[in-house]
């Protein structure tokens, strides 16, 4: 480890440097504020801290939603 820094990723002649934040809240608003960046233009996002449980009975819960898609004409999500 050199300078703090454990992991570096490279990409088309860019670097990214791992950033460790303080706590998770300060990650997720970052990540909303730049969810086009992070998932593309065509993205909506909703916030839900409810359990979600599948067919199989896993239940999770997630700090939010995300759907994307170049046509949201038959996209759904239920958030009940």
């Amino acid at each position: 480890m050199k300078n703090g820094v454990s992991h570096v990723i490279l990409s088309n002649g860019d670097r990214f440097f791992e950033y460790k934040y303080k706590n998770e809240e300060d990650l997720e608003k970052i990540a909303i504020s730049n969810k086009s960046v992070l998932f593309g233009e065509n993205v909506i996002y909703f916030e839900s801290k409810k359990a979600i449980t599948s067919a199989a009975k896993i239940t999770k819960i997630p700090d939010g939603l995300f759907i994307t898609g170049n046509t949201f004409s038959n996209a759904r999500a239920d958030l009940s």
